[in-house]
């Protein structure tokens, strides 16, 4: 399957997420999710879309993210999914 590809900014935050059909691994800057986000309440922002959607463990997540905060940041990508 082809990656989907979006683009989402917040503030000064510019966010670019891959998705592919996978089993639910979030990458951000070639990082886990905890890992680069490391308060949980910021990282669960960007797993919510997914939450929401019920798509937690079927797609895969790339994600570069460049400018602003950690907060700004994660909305940046949450507005990806959501718009």
């Amino acid at each position: 399957m082809k990656a989907v590809h979006a683009v989402g900014r917040r503030k000064s935050a510019v966010a670019r997420v891959y998705l592919v059909k996978g089993k639910g691994d979030i990458k951000v800057n070639s990082r886990t999710l905890l890992d680069y986000f490391p308060v949980e309440e910021i990282a669960l922002v960007v797993k919510q879309p997914f939450e929401k959607l019920k798509l937690v463990d079927q797609y895969d997540m790339r994600i570069t993210v460049a400018g602003g905060g950690l907060r700004g940041q994660s909305e940046a990508i949450m507005i990806v999914m959501f718009g």
